[in-house]
């Protein structure tokens, strides 16, 4: 072996050794194997509850970037009621769920309606969305009282050569833990340093910032479609292997179980307005999504066939663009003053 090849693996050696001993003693190690992580950090972000209880809105509407072009008071107008739209960019079913569990059933003030607008099978998969950066908004809204979450999306996904490594590897177990930290030093020190703003500002500041609007469309579409082959796998397209493994009857269990009635909704996008393929499976899967909701008693509609969301309305594959946001937010509400009917 050529000896700057040797010289650069016992480099690699050495800093992978201190790296795992600086995580023992930054987070407290005191025995192997590592017992497995059950749930999220303690702290929970409460401001949306507190939008909640503020604003007092008959109809929330969540989802994810997808819906951020619904025009509160056109929707309010159209449909009759105060309506508050939630657009959580990255965001999937377990968010989703950890939000209805943890902002909107702890909320003082209950809606009347909950609808979840939502992209094919993103329902049942629960995994959708959870790893990296996702895990960090993840657990804006999550507590460590939210073990059965964590299990399904996070824990469930872990091969068994995974779970080994993270038992024994410090640095692998405690990823996600120095990924956070890391996150919150990079974004916060500067603003924190000046006494510039608090962190809710700085997190309201980052989420204008790298908004859909501030990227590169082309790139930003390529990033949704390459996040998005996890949606269509044969695996994901199998409804009644997945809905019992997923966050769907919760959600459907949470809501009623609070007297609020949940209606869930396909949402459209640029591919619907054009002749690309159906992808294997999706077809299967939304009959039996479908009448899964008929069968729990749950209000459903199929933005897709709706023939006056047109092509050039949308910026990319997801989402509108927003000199077409008012017609499409009066085009929306008004499919969903018809299920309300």
């Amino acid at each position: 072996m050529h000896p700057k090849i040797k010289l650069l693996g016992i480099y690699m050696l050495v800093f992978f050794a201190v790296a795992n001993i600086i995580v023992v003693y930054c987070f407290e190690i005191s025995t192997l194997p590592i017992s497995e992580k059950t749930t999220f950090h303690p702290d929970l972000r409460t401001d949306y509850r507190e939008q909640i209880e503020k604003e007092k809105p008959e109809v929330i509407i969540l989802g994810d970037s997808a819906i951020s072009y619904l025009d509160e008071a056109i929707v309010s107008e159209v449909i009759g009621k105060k309506t508050k739209v939630f657009a959580f960019p990255g965001t999937g079913s377990a968010y989703w769920y950890l939000f209805i569990r943890n902002q909107v059933f702890l909320a003082r003030h209950k809606p009347e309606f909950l609808l979840v607008i939502f992209r094919d099978s993103m329902l049942t998969v629960p995994a959708y969305r959870v790893q990296g950066e996702y895990f960090t908004r993840l657990e804006e809204v999550a507590s460590d009282w939210d073990q059965d979450v964590y299990a399904l999306a996070i824990n469930n996904i872990k091969p068994k050569l995974m779970r080994i490594a993270d038992s024994y590897i410090p640095l692998l177990s405690y990823r996600n833990e120095i990924f956070r930290e890391y996150i919150h030093w990079a974004r916060n020190f500067v603003p924190a340093l000046f006494s510039i703003a608090g962190e809710m500002e700085i997190n309201n500041a980052y989420e204008t910032v790298f908004e859909r609007e501030q990227i590169n469309d082309q790139l930003w579409e390529l990033q949704l479609m390459n996040q998005d082959t996890m949606l269509y796998t044969p695996q994901s397209m199998d409804f009644s292997a997945n809905v019992r493994e997923s966050f769907l009857p919760a959600m459907i269990r949470d809501l009623m179980m609070m007297d609020i009635k949940p209606i869930f909704m396909r949402a459209k996008y640029r591919s619907h307005t054009t002749d690309t393929a159906v992808a294997p499976g999706l077809e299967a899967y939304l009959d039996n999504l479908s009448a899964y909701f008929g069968v729990a008693g749950v209000l459903f509609a199929d933005l897709s066939q709706e023939p006056r969301l047109t092509e050039s309305m949308f910026a990319d594959n997801f989402h509108i663009h927003s000199s077409a946001g008012r017609a499409a937010s009066q085009i929306t509400a008004e499919n969903i003053r018809a299920l309300m009917e």
